[in-house]
């Protein structure tokens, strides 16, 4: 794993062990980031209490992607809160500390445990999806018990709140104002496999961090902001009054099914490479998700979609013309052969073999591709 800020690292490589992924040894994936730092006016004394905030403006479809805010306590006690979609279609809300010593749930469904990475600590979670356009608020505060912060986490657009957990983190500690970043990381970096083309678009704005001490609010400034060393050229940061947007996997669309005829949906049969590709009811697998690549490939399981006589299926990505492809219309052509992606026989059903065909424009030649 390659980032391009020191400060991030020890929350990434929890974020592995939070999902149960694979460590960074050895792991060589080449996936974008973006981060924004902050600082408080001079003087400013530590906060009683912080709230930030993040808007996904463009969903990156079912893809491993976490917007997080990063933040520590004067004792030394440190850590992030955020949200995650995932390739599963689903998503998670988490507020992790390394250092804290206990963990309370919140309302209904949110849960906390234990976690072990470059230390120790206790997270609580919600798996539940968030709404891409929706302002969420992100509010860490004292509980009612000492020693004890708060998570509240608001869906400002739907006018509806509820309280993640708690963490035990030890009396008379305050939020640190040193220290505070915004990041996205697509955690497909644990894959060696993975590659800036497989990452898909998103685009998100992240509020200034802003809190309370000693009875007066306070607001944070923007300060430096940067990209990953890795996939440097497909991420962006630029900061706008009130915050600032991050756009990673520039050029590339979001991640989803491509469907077809009788609305089924291109298919890696049982998820196994190198084999020809085919019809299936759409189950919303990683069999079934796809990216349009800025080089003009199609990928999923980080491989492409490659004409292989006159059958299509998935092989290592090489960059052959075999592996283009250019829409025209709602058919998918393969600019070297100038055939159109087909769905044998006009067939629909479960198993309906595909390949390449003279372009007809009929149905069985119509794709809805991910935005």
């Amino acid at each position: 794993m390659q980032r391009a800020r020191a400060t991030v690292v020890v929350v990434i490589l929890a974020v592995a062990v939070c999902l149960g992924l694979a460590g960074p040894a050895g792991a060589a994936g080449q996936t974008p980031g973006s981060y924004s730092n902050y600082t408080f006016p001079s003087g400013t004394a530590p906060l009683d209490e912080v709230t930030f905030g993040t808007t996904v403006q463009s969903d990156p479809g079912r893809a491993n992607v976490f917007w997080s805010h990063q933040f520590g306590f004067i004792n030394g006690v440190g850590g992030y809160i955020g949200m995650q979609r995932n390739r599963s279609g689903g998503g998670l809300f988490l507020f992790s500390l390394w250092d804290s010593t206990g963990g309370r749930a919140g309302d209904p469904g949110t849960y906390c445990q234990t976690f072990a990475e470059g230390g120790t600590g206790y997270t609580c979670r919600l798996a539940e999806r968030f709404t891409a356009g929706h302002h969420y608020r992100f509010r860490i505060a004292p509980d009612t018990a000492a020693g004890w912060y708060r998570a509240t986490i608001t869906d400002a657009t739907a006018g509806t709140s509820f309280v993640l957990g708690s963490l035990q983190i030890g009396t008379g500690a305050k939020v640190a104002t040193g220290g505070m970043v915004d990041w996205v990381e697509y955690f497909d970096w644990n894959n060696n496999a993975a590659t800036c083309a497989d990452s898909p678009y998103s685009k998100a704005l992240f509020d200034l961090p802003g809190g309370t001490a000693g009875g007066v609010t306070v607001t944070a400034a923007l300060g430096a902001t940067s990209v990953s060393g890795t996939c440097s050229g497909d991420a962006a940061v630029k900061g706008q009054s009130g915050g600032s947007v991050h756009e990673d996997g520039i050029g590339n669309s979001s991640s989803g099914s491509v469907v077809g005829v009788a609305g089924a949906c291109v298919d890696i049969p049982g998820g196994t490479t190198d084999t020809q590709l085919n019809l299936w009811s759409c189950t919303g697998g990683n069999n079934q998700n796809w990216v349009r690549a800025a080089d003009g490939t199609l990928r999923a399981q980080f491989r492409c979609m490659a004409v292989s006589g006159t059958t299509v299926r998935t092989a290592a990505c090489d960059g052959s013309a075999a592996q283009q492809w250019r829409t025209d219309g709602a058919a998918l052509v393969n600019p070297a052969t100038g055939k159109c992606l087909d769905a044998y026989g006009g067939g629909s059903a479960n198993g309906t073999p595909l390949g390449i065909y003279t372009c007809t424009g009929a149905a069985n030649q119509r794709w809805t591709l991910p935005a």
